[in-house]
């Protein structure tokens, strides 16, 4: 039996020894959302390879132009990978499929898969990031979590206690296709205080009928926008263009949620992952707008790029 002197130095040494290994940690992170977690943790240096389509968004995430792109997030080249060495792969929930880890394991690089997009999953992989990035990386998570929280206290305080609730619909960025249960989008516009009739639906994504919606007769109308640019201007003129080919559709226009202009385009970037409260103010003052002062998204999302990235360029927000 290890004499108990010896048994207390060997644990004080793993315990000095193992942020040193976790911050040795080699990533290639192919989700931007996760990417992005990844910098207001400090963790860009760890970076060793992105998907493509990082390099997009190089006004947010600079350093990713220097870091050796992998291919497609969703079709990785894998040979790359593995000549990257890295010590873990981070991954979507769903995507690339189970081949992933049985081609990687003989490389021994763990498979590491997180779903940022869901508000409820954010602080889990925030934690475990951190966790792999090191002490510094778990100080900055807590301080980034705690602003979340308080923030959304603050939005949940500003809406209206005796208003009614509005009825809303929101399409994703693929067209014709709601945002329903176990979908970021949908979970906003319930945080937000809207009820939303996709609720129905029971899918992430569904398919629905102009009839369907004329039906249901929305208040409020949210279509989501993936911006390929972070410049404002060419962010804002996509929005409005998005929005336009929206209501230039057959029957849209003569919604009363047109008629009245409350049908709104919103940058994807803000409706989940790590700026989902910035999603939730724009969306609060989109149903309530007596409640537009206590719920500014662009003065919230100016502190999130201040407080967490360096005052980076966010991008456009929403149109009108």
């Amino acid at each position: 039996m290890m004499p108990p002197k010896i048994l207390l130095y060997c644990c004080l040494w793993l315990l000095l020894c193992a942020p040193q290994v976790q911050a040795a940690a080699r990533l290639v992170v192919l989700p931007v959302d996760a990417l992005e977690v990844v910098r207001l943790l400090g963790g860009m240096p760890q970076v060793v390879g992105v998907a493509q389509h990082a390099a997009g968004r190089n006004a947010l995430l600079p350093e990713a132009a220097g870091i050796p792109g992998v291919g497609k997030g969703f079709a990785p080249n894998l040979e790359t990978i593995a000549a990257l060495a890295p010590d873990v792969l981070v991954a979507w929930k769903g995507y690339p499929g189970p081949e992933l880890e049985r081609r990687l394991a003989p490389f021994g690089i763990r498979v590491l898969r997180l779903d940022m997009h869901l508000p409820e999953n954010l602080a889990a992989g925030v934690r475990i990031l951190a966790g792999l990035l090191g002490e510094d990386a778990v100080v900055r998570g807590e301080a980034y979590l705690r602003w979340t929280r308080q923030t959304e206290a603050r939005l949940r305080a500003a809406i209206p206690e005796d208003a009614a609730r509005p009825t809303v619909l929101a399409e994703h960025f693929a067209p014709d296709r709601l945002a329903g249960p176990g979908s970021a989008l949908f979970a906003l516009t319930l945080k937000a205080g809207g009820r939303n009739l996709a609720a129905e639906l029971r899918s992430a994504s569904s398919p629905v009928s102009m009839e369907w919606v004329v039906e249901r007769n929305p208040d409020v109308v949210i279509k989501s926008v993936a911006l390929s640019s972070l410049d404002t201007a060419k962010g804002l003129a996509q929005l409005e263009k998005a929005r336009g080919e929206l209501l230039a559709l057959p029957g849209w226009k003569d919604l009363p949620a047109a008629r009245k202009g409350r049908v709104y385009a919103f940058s994807s970037d803000i409706l989940g992952g790590p700026r989902w409260v910035v999603g939730m103010a724009a969306l609060v003052a989109a149903f309530y707008p007596e409640a537009a002062d206590k719920a500014d998204a662009q003065a919230l999302h100016n502190e999130y790029l201040h407080l967490f990235q360096g005052d980076g360029a966010g991008g456009a927000l929403a149109a009108p």
